[in-house]
């Protein structure tokens, strides 16, 4: 799904809520970044939904786990091009870390991120069928999956365009 991280005149946008087979593409937002990742983590009730205090974002759906990941894809295509991999609960220090940032930028959410790294895990869908009605073994394997993919660094960043860009 695609869709944008700033609305008209610089207002909040609603953001989809999680679906785990659909991974998320959100054009621009990138310094709006901790009101997104709050839109689309934080568990709200009812109540909350209702009267969203400014400055929080909005989604429409279910949260998204801590551990889901996020890749944020700086000056696409241009020969320095850096994209940055963490999980929605990380990526803002990860972020911090990498220093300026290289705007224009997007960010890519959801379990189709893995596949910036190489040729991705296909078993993410796979387990859901597996686990069905046991959220919490599905849990256990997703963090599991975030923790091979990401390393004891949290954190994958690739500078540049790969040597064969031109070629595809």
């Amino acid at each position: 799904m695609i869709c944008t991280g700033v609305g008209r005149r610089g207002k909040e946008v609603e953001l989809p809520g999680y679906q785990r087979e659909r991974s998320l593409s959100i054009l621009m937002g990138v310094a709006r970044l901790g009101q997104i990742v709050q839109a689309l983590t934080v568990q709200r009730n009812h109540e909350q939904q209702e009267a969203t205090p400014a400055g929080e974002g909005r989604r429409k759906g279910d949260p998204y786990p801590s551990y889901t990941p996020i890749a944020i894809v700086e000056r696409a295509s241009c020969p320095d091009q850096r994209i940055i991999s963490s999980t929605l609960g990380e990526i803002e220090t990860m972020l911090q870390r990498c220093g300026e940032q290289r705007p224009p930028a997007m960010m890519l959410v959801g379990w189709a991120v893995l596949a910036l790294a190489g040729e991705g895990n296909l078993g993410v869908l796979d387990d859901a069928a597996e686990c069905a009605g046991n959220s919490e073994m599905l849990q256990a394997r997703d963090i599991a999956r975030v923790d091979a993919w990401l390393g004891e660094g949290r954190c994958i960043i690739k500078e540049g365009l790969p040597p064969t860009w031109d070629l595809l």
